[in-house]
């Protein structure tokens, strides 16, 4: 029976690319303080019955407030380039049962909001598994940090659900852990890193 960590580097390897991309960079401010509040994550996943449930983790706080100082050192947007820097952080590896996604999203662009049938296109084409839109759309418009990352995780939740019934997967619990920074660029353009952090155990 393949492993949990075999899985996880087949299943979960596009989950690594995960991101909603936005604006410019170069001095302004990376928040030393969350801007993820996980109580309101699992809020909106509780709205939609999910049983899913978000956490976090100090160690895993510390390498988004890097993250969030090297995007604005850098003036990096990308979400790609973000999340390997994170991955270089958490120790990301194929033969892992931790896998982590990140991006990034403007302020504007949550006070316009985005649509969660948007997000779980994004979501179904980056990860790679069949996304429950309607259950998405159940947050209705995401507006907050905390509705994106209620979307991301709703999004690898539901679909892993067509791998655990699986018996040739070797699938335990995936438990989710959150976190996020506000990074205000030079130019006074406001931008959100927002990270899930995805650990499974072996059944």
């Amino acid at each position: 029976m393949m492993k949990a960590k075999k899985w996880m580097a087949l299943a979960l390897s596009a989950v690594m690319a995960v991101g909603m991309l936005t604006g410019c960079g170069g001095g302004g401010t990376a928040s030393n303080r969350s801007a993820m509040t996980v109580s309101q994550v699992n809020s909106a996943l509780r709205k939609v019955d999910s049983e899913a449930k978000a956490k976090t983790l100090d160690d895993l706080n510390e390498a988004v407030e890097a993250t969030a100082d090297y995007m604005l050192s850098r003036g990096v947007r990308d979400a790609n380039t973000l999340l390997g820097f994170i991955a270089a952080e958490r120790g990301y590896r194929e033969d892992s049962t931790k896998y982590g996604t990140a991006f990034v999203v403007s302020d504007k662009e949550l006070e316009a909001g985005v649509s969660a049938s948007s997000a779980a296109s994004a979501i179904a084409s980056q990860v790679g598994l069949s996304v429950d839109i309607a259950k998405i759309e159940e947050l209705g418009t995401l507006d907050s940090p905390e509705k994106a990352a209620a979307a991301v995780i709703l999004g690898v939740d539901e679909g892993l659900k067509q791998w655990s019934d699986n018996p040739f997967f070797n699938i335990g619990n995936v438990t989710y852990a959150v976190s996020g920074r506000k990074v205000t660029m030079p130019n006074d353009a406001v931008y959100y890193l927002i990270v899930v952090e995805m650990n499974t155990a072996s059944k």
